[in-house]
């Protein structure tokens, strides 16, 4: 526009030159007439001396003040329209450059307006009020549509409505505007993670690195991305790449040490929290990570302490307590794990795993009516919980409620058919009835599911051949005989004392759920 002026203004001092130039031809114009008057007073002056050439003189004379005449009034004319010409162009000039600062005038304000628009979408924004918000950043757009930061917090508006499709949308467009931007490519990343497209999430935050190669956030998200993503060794390097920018972040050596903890590399990762609580000593879930990582290292005392500090920061976290009584169970502090296991089912009293671990505590402590109580609880909640089933059976064997015991083995072997341990202890429950035929068929039953079992092979051999009624040697030589067929006591003991039943879930990761 500047450059047009410009040529403009040069036109118009073209147009001046011109009339100048006219001027000064009306000026010679002049000196013409000037000398053409000395010419006829030179000529009177000759008459007078010749009067011959009177005649001669006055033609010349007339025909001379024509041709003067004339050229006199086109001069005038030529410089009529010079002026004309001049004066139009000015007024033109004069329109347009009004015009042009009309028009710059008019685009300043809009601009200031469609700015207004965005601060105060913005502050909506920060205030939550997102429908409020959109509507004003769509009033910025609509003013100026090249205003990328209006675009980019459209997109941002769209993300807290979980409108994700339009919110990418709104990104690439802000992108297309400005794309030199790092926030526009961070942002762009995490909408696509939300909408699971993780490759070019990726290839966002890639692009964002190259604007700004040290911003921590993008570092950590790609890191956590790509762990995700199971890419490990991958991840580890964004982590390490975060922390050389801000080696005391805490929620980079959070997930460092999360990282290192899913990589075995259980030490590293407790270093990794140390390094957190140093900073940050009431931060509850690293407490509660930390006890998570000492109970794989099966440093259950140190874990149990952690769980301990992670709930006098935040005692109201049901996993912490979960956690806690399955430690307390390795540990064969029974009533303190049925405690903790209260203090679970109090703040989620619908997991099934929890009533399960509860039963198996309370199996250790000899309450078998409140066990059965807990397995049936657990039951009712999953009823294809196989380890419920087996838990009650325990329980039952244990008050010698034998028909009720076969009642459990039998659903948990329609629950779990390849599993030998219902028949066993079916096995055993019918040899105390003394149906020894179905027992036998229990113990075949659990050896062709188990073939290599030697515990199996004995009980069957022994049954065999006391129902074929022959005489086996067993022990040190000692005759067996009918008196001590049933060994079903003594097979329970060896049962319940070889085969130890973990808590359901133990320190199996489960996450914390921390307060927003």
């Amino acid at each position: 526009m500047i450059s047009k002026v410009n040529q403009r203004l040069k036109n118009i001092g073209e147009l001046e030159l011109n009339l100048n130039q006219s001027q000064t031809l009306v000026t010679e114009l002049k000196n013409h007439i000037v000398a053409a008057k000395k010419s006829i007073e030179f000529i009177n002056q000759e008459a007078k001396n010749s009067k011959s050439s009177v005649e001669q003189i006055e033609t010349f004379k007339s025909q001379f003040l024509m041709q003067l005449q004339m050229i006199i009034s086109e001069t005038q004319e030529a410089k009529h329209q010079a002026i004309q010409e001049i004066n139009s162009s000015i007024n033109s000039e004069t329109k347009s450059i009004e015009n042009t600062q009309k028009s710059k005038y008019f685009d300043k304000e809009t601009t200031k307006v469609a700015d207004d628009y965005l601060k105060q979408g913005e502050k909506l924004f920060s205030e939550g009020k997102y429908n409020q918000a959109l509507a004003i950043f769509e009033k910025a757009i609509s003013l100026n549509s090249d205003l990328s930061e209006a675009w980019f917090n459209r997109g941002n508006v769209f993300v807290k409505l979980q409108r994700y499709t339009e919110a990418l949308t709104s990104y690439d467009k802000a992108l297309s505007l400005d794309s030199d931007k790092f926030e526009y490519w961070f942002n762009r990343g995490n909408v696509l993670v939300r909408m699971q497209s993780y490759t070019e999430a990726l290839a966002s935050y890639d692009k964002a690195l190259s604007f700004q190669a040290d911003n921590v956030n993008i570092w950590l998200n790609k890191g956590i991305l790509l762990r995700k993503l199971q890419r490990y060794n991958e991840a580890l390097i964004a982590y390490e790449q975060a922390l050389l920018t801000q080696p005391k972040n805490v929620d980079i050596l959070h997930s460092l040490g999360a990282l290192l903890g899913k990589l075995q590399r259980y030490e590293e990762a407790l270093s990794a929290f140390d390094k957190v609580l140093q900073i940050q000593p009431n931060k509850y879930e690293i407490w509660y990570n930390r006890g998570n990582l000492l109970g794989k290292l099966q440093s259950f005392a140190e874990a149990i302490d952690s769980y301990n500090r992670a709930l006098e920061i935040q005692p109201e976290k049901y996993e912490i307590w979960y956690n806690k009584g399955a430690l307390l169970w390795q540990l064969e502090r029974y009533e303190d794990a049925v405690n903790s296991y209260d203090r679970a089912i109090k703040l989620m009293p619908d997991d099934y795993k929890v009533w399960h671990n509860r039963g198996m505590a309370l199996n250790a402590l000899e309450k078998y009516e409140e066990a059965v109580t807990s397995f049936e609880q657990a039951i009712k909640i999953n009823s294809q919980c196989y380890q419920a089933f087996m838990g009650k059976a325990e329980a039952l064997l244990k008050l010698e409620k034998y028909e009720e015991v076969l009642s459990c083995c039998d659903y948990a072997i329609s629950i779990k058919n390849n599993s030998s341990e219902p028949w066993e202890k079916k096995g055993i429950v019918l040899e105390k009835l003394k149906r020894y035929k179905e027992a036998l068929v229990c113990y075949e039953d659990a050896l062709a599911i188990n073939p290599d079992d030697s515990e199996f092979q004995r009980k069957r051999n022994i049954l065999m051949s006391e129902l074929q009624g022959e005489k086996v040697l067993i022990g040190k030589n000692k005759p067996l005989s009918q008196g001590n067929l049933d060994l079903s006591d003594r097979q329970d003991n060896k049962l319940s004392n070889s085969k130890k039943v973990y808590p359901l879930a133990l320190l199996n990761g489960k996450k914390v759920k921390t307060d927003n």
